[in-house]
């Protein structure tokens, strides 16, 4: 079901309570009472309206934004909010090693509203890398944020 078709539903759901409410033989009218049934749809209309903005405030946390420089237009990209916990440094190759990392969750950090958001959506999981690029370990820092993005790749 598309966004189209939930925003017809919810226009149908509150045209549907705001005619119960104008049938003048209806108890509920002719008493000047709530009428329970309109009353339902009027809030399922409104739960409807708060999932969806829910899901569109959630686009920040799984992103399906093309990716131009990887391929065509269609693909698209899921995109996850890691903290390194752990950095292990090999002898030889020197600067290179393993890096840990965990999704980030909570409002904690430098920015506890991003990391709420994106732990919300991956709260757990785990990425563990061995590096032996000199100049790509160099990149990742003990209790770092990086984020990790996902995107389809022909095998």
């Amino acid at each position: 079901m598309g966004i189209q078709s939930i925003e017809d539903i919810v226009v149908r759901l509150r045209k549907r309570a705001e005619i119960r409410r104008q049938i003048a033989t209806r108890k509920s009218v002719q008493e000047g009472k709530p009428d329970r049934i309109a009353d339902l749809l009027e809030e399922a209309a409104n739960e409807i309206e708060q999932h969806r903005q829910a899901s569109a405030e959630s686009d920040t946390a799984v992103n399906t934004r093309p990716i131009e420089r990887y391929g065509p237009i269609e693909k698209s990209m899921v995109r996850a909010k890691f903290k390194v916990h752990k950095i292990e440094s090999f002898a030889e190759p020197r600067n290179t090693g393993t890096v840990y990392m965990a999704p980030v969750y909570g409002k904690t950090g430098g920015d506890g509203e991003e990391n709420s958001i994106f732990g919300k959506y991956t709260p757990s999981g785990q990425v563990q890398m061995n590096i032996q690029n000199p100049e790509a370990f160099k990149e990742f820092e003990l209790g770092g944020c990086y984020y990790v993005d996902f995107t389809k790749a022909p095998e």
